[in-house]
C-alpha cells in the first residue's frame, strides 16, 4: 500500500517535470526570433501566439510577444510589465491557453495587413482576434512587419454563421491613415 501511495505523487511530478520541460523546450526554441525583414506577417503573428500559449510563470512568452510590438504600439502598451497586465484580463487571457487556433484569411495591402485569428477558449468562448500589422519605414526595424495592435472582434450572428471581418479602411497606422 505504501509504495502505490509513493507512486502516485511521483508520477505527478513526473509529469509536471516534463510538462515543464516541454514548454522550456518550446520558449526557447521561440526566443531565437527577432523581428527581421525575412519574417512574413502570417510568422509574426504565429511566433507571438505560439509564445503566449507557452507563456511560463516568468512571463518569458509575454516578453518573446512583446519584441513584435512595433514601436508605437511599444509606446502605449510598454513595458513588458504593463504590456503583461493586459493577459490578466477576460478580453486577452484566452491567448494564453487556447484550446484552438485558426488562422482566418487575411487582408493585405503592400503595408498594412489584417490578419483575423479565430480562438476557441477554455470555457467554450470562441473569440476574433484581428492583428493589425504594418511594415516599418525607418530605423532598427525598417521593412519589418510588426504588430500595431490587436482587437478583439465580435459580430452578434447565429450560432455557426462565418463572422465577416471589418474592411481595410480607415485604420491609423504610423504616418497617416490607412484607406484601401
Amino acid at each position: 500500500m505504501k509504495k502505490r501511495l509513493l507512486l502516485v505523487p511521483l508520477l505527478s511530478f513526473a509529469l509536471l517535470f516534463f510538462s515543464a520541460c516541454v514548454t522550456d523546450s518550446k520558449l526557447a526554441e521561440l526566443e531565437q526570433f527577432e523581428p527581421v525583414p525575412t519574417l512574413t506577417p502570417l510568422e509574426v503573428v504565429t511566433i507571438q501566439l505560439q509564445a503566449l500559449r507557452n507563456n511560463d510563470e516568468n512571463d518569458k512568452g509575454i516578453e518573446i510577444a512583446f519584441r513584435f510590438a512595433s514601436p508605437r504600439n511599444k509606446r502605449f502598451t510598454g513595458p513588458v510589465a504593463k504590456f503583461a497586465t493586459l493577459f490578466d484580463s477576460e478580453t486577452f487571457s484566452p491567448m494564453l491557453d487556447p484550446i484552438d487556433t485558426e488562422y482566418m484569411l487575411p487582408r493585405i495591402t503592400e503595408t498594412v495587413v489584417m490578419q483575423p485569428v479565430r480562438m476557441t477558449a477554455r470555457d467554450g468562448r470562441v473569440l476574433i482576434y484581428i492583428f493589425l500589422l504594418s511594415k516599418q519605414d525607418q530605423g532598427r526595424y525598417q521593412d519589418c512587419w510588426m504588430v500595431e495592435g490587436v482587437q478583439p472582434y465580435l459580430q452578434p450572428g447565429e450560432q455557426g454563421d462565418e463572422p465577416s471581418i471589418p474592411e481595410l479602411e480607415d485604420i491609423e497606422v504610423e504616418g497617416g491613415t490607412f484607406s484601401a
